[in-house]
């Protein structure tokens, strides 16, 4: 005997839900992003159409409530130190407010810039994380005063050209104010290491203690 499935809407006198079609894929995508409980209540939809990089498209992309006890393991292995470090972590404070306009969303969030009037009624601001700059001849100090005495500044000009190292992909510094180049801790960093791996080249040999000869010896008193 074959199955019949159908829906009913609920009233005094129950009717049955007429049957449709979607016109376009794209309006099946539009409900879902819309209303993501029809697929569950525990996805979040974060993507459309996303490119996969090998020639293929995502319809749509999503996070399972799985993803967040990851990111949870991820987190707990990292040092403190990891989390601080600026290269791999910002922090921003957020103020959330109500919407003027009826089409508008219910909530909308919005950065507070340093020094706006937000940030002195709520004591908070966005603040960009600097990194510490450098200036070659502070570069070239601070190897002399590690006891690289022979690192001048011809070697620091000679090993970032070797290196390519104003080469902005490799992030060992930039422009700060108006054409002065300065670097930062990494290249500090690679400069130290150069250094370690030429010890010869970049220091002073101590000097040898000269040779005593026998009458020498013999006013020192040593037979």
């Amino acid at each position: 005997m074959p199955i019949h499935h159908s829906l009913w809407r609920v009233a005094s006198k129950p009717e049955p839900l007429r049957e449709a079609s979607l016109p376009s894929e794209a309006l099946l995508e539009d409900m879902i992003v819309a209303s993501p409980d029809i697929l569950s209540r525990e996805w979040m939809i974060i993507g459309r159409q996303e490119d996969t990089g090998f020639g293929g498209r995502i319809d749509l992309l999503a996070l399972a409530p799985d993803i967040a006890t990851m990111m949870d393991g991820f987190e707990d292995r990292l040092t403190p130190e990891q989390q601080a470090d600026p290269r791999y972590a910002f922090r921003v404070y957020m103020v959330g407010r109500t919407a003027n306009r009826a089409p508008s969303a219910d909530l909308a969030v919005e950065i507070v810039p340093s020094g706006s009037a937000v940030e002195e009624k709520f004591n908070i601001a966005l603040k960009e994380v600097e990194k510490k700059k450098y200036l070659p001849s502070d570069i070239v100090n601070q190897m002399k005063a590690e006891g690289w005495d022979k690192f001048t500044m011809d070697c620091h000009t000679k090993l970032w050209k070797k290196l390519d190292a104003k080469n902005p992909a490799k992030g060992y510094g930039s422009i700060a104010v108006g054409k002065t180049w300065c670097w930062y801790d990494n290249w500090l960093n690679r400069v130290r290491e150069e250094c370690q791996q030429h010890p010869a080249r970049y220091r002073t040999a101590p000097a040898e203690a000269p040779l005593l000869t026998g009458s020498q010896l013999s006013d020192l008193g040593v037979a």
